[in-house]
């Protein structure tokens, strides 16, 4: 009997195979993606979807009717995003300011403090409500017009 890679032949002209080397099951693996929300990753070369959180491998007509049946979610993503580009369009430069200071010294763990533009000492936001404040037309009056 002669044996060769994945083939046992034997003397009488008849093939045995013993074992196949190009074919392997791949075990303890999820075919399905269980995520909520996934988000995928599309591979155009290979023409395929995988989901960027577990890694499974997604139909693509699967993956296109998920979006599809999620189009409310997305449309009302996208309304909430022109609503708040609106609101960015019209806010007033005063308020810019205002809003521009409340980003920069939001409660996160990398909230900012200002420093004085005059001494460059910090404080904090809070002590702006024990300080004097004076008509925006008088200072504006008093610094020729300055901003």
């Amino acid at each position: 009997m002669f044996q060769g890679k994945g083939v046992n032949h034997q003397m009488d002209g008849r093939e045995k195979i013993s074992w196949i080397d190009i074919i392997r099951q791949k075990k303890n693996y999820s075919r399905y993606c269980t995520c909520l929300d996934p988000h995928y990753l599309v591979d155009s070369a290979n023409r395929m979807v995988e989901c960027a959180d577990c890694g499974a491998i997604i139909d693509p007509f699967q993956a296109l009717e998920k979006l599809a049946n999620n189009h409310e979610r997305i449309n009302s993503d996208f309304d909430r995003m022109r609503e708040e580009a609106k609101k960015l369009e019209t806010y007033k430069p005063r308020l810019r300011v205002i809003k521009y200071l409340e980003e920069r010294y939001s409660g996160t763990s990398n909230a900012m403090v200002p420093s004085c533009p005059h001494c460059g000492e910090y404080f904090d936001l809070k002590d702006l409500q024990r300080v004097g404040w004076r008509s925006k037309t008088l200072y504006d009056r008093m610094n020729g017009g300055k901003e």
